[in-house]
């Protein structure tokens, strides 16, 4: 049975995107077999355990728990290159141009990565860049308000 089937009949209520993560690492395949079922069966009682949820990312610290959502489903290759483009050196104001970080990823012989894929990694990092700059505005604003009283 195909995963998407699978997840659609059985109330299962692992995201389609985790589970096909799973198929990517090797851990599951398409179409499943009874042993795939019988995994994705035992994660889906666990998936949405707090207890379990708690000890994990209580291993992170703050900003490997910032970071999580944006990077857990990227290679290795793809994680090195969003921060990268996240990281300004020194007194440079803007990140890298594609093509040098094409480069470099070949002299750190990483896995290569598409042009169009390196743009959607660096589009998140400025996201991330400027969600960073709002959250610092807020606190200043909060901090000169406590100031005023």
């Amino acid at each position: 049975m195909e995963i998407r089937h699978y997840l659609k009949g059985n109330r299962l209520h692992i995201p389609q995107k985790v589970v096909y993560h799973y198929k990517r690492k090797g851990l599951v395949s398409d179409p499943l077999t009874a042993q795939d079922k019988t995994f994705l069966e035992n994660l889906n009682k666990v998936w949405h355990d707090r207890a379990t949820i708690g000890c994990m990312m209580a291993k992170l610290n703050e900003s490997e728990r910032a970071w999580l959502p944006h990077t857990w489903m990227l290679t290795h290759a793809e994680r090195w290159a969003l921060t990268r483009f996240y990281n300004t050196q020194g007194e440079k104001k803007y990140p890298p141009r594609i093509k040098t970080v094409m480069e470099e990823m070949a002299r750190h012989k990483l896995a290569p990565l598409t042009e169009e894929r390196l743009r959607e990694l660096q589009k998140t990092a400025r996201y991330l860049r400027k969600k960073e700059k709002r959250k610092q505005v807020a606190k200043q604003g909060i901090e000169l308000a406590k100031d005023d009283v």
